[in-house]
């Protein structure tokens, strides 16, 4: 009861810091393109920040769920989606979409680093919890306490 609690907690909390940061403590540049036309666009940093808001808010509700399933099978299945989409999180400034590449952008500078950070940190709870809750199953399966 108390790793699950604690665990959700620490997802819970993580998901929304990594919405926080990319919307409020750490935001990506303002500045728009302009196109041949005319029109202007955000830049890609822009939406590399949506989709890390939206990922964030996911984890934490993935974190609720940990809390709420009692079921060691199905929080152990929850850790593996929730390292799964810390990896993805971390992919989509660095791979998927990017950011900026002057190094001086906020988005490079600070935007970038924090969520990488975040997305680890939520990355080794994913996998500790799921390393700990398939211990503990193997130690009540064959008997050890």
């Amino acid at each position: 009861m108390r790793n699950r609690v604690w665990i959700a907690c620490i997802v819970t909390g993580l998901g929304v810091l990594l919405a926080l940061t990319v919307k409020f403590l750490l935001p990506p540049c303002h500045a728009m393109l302009i196109l041949v036309s005319g029109a202007q666009v955000p830049m890609k940093c822009h939406w590399s920040s949506q989709m890390i808001a939206g990922l964030g808010m996911l984890i934490a509700c993935e974190g609720i769920l940990l809390g709420v399933m009692q079921q060691v099978a199905a929080r152990q299945t929850l850790g593996i989606v929730v390292t799964l989409t810390a990896v993805l999180t971390m992919a989509v400034p660095t791979v998927l979409i990017g950011v900026c590449d002057v190094a001086v952008m906020p988005c490079r500078a600070g935007m970038l680093p924090a969520t990488l950070i975040i997305g680890v940190l939520i990355g080794l709870v994913g996998i500790g919890n799921t390393v700990y809750l398939w211990r503990s199953k193997a130690s009540v399966v064959t008997g050890q306490s």
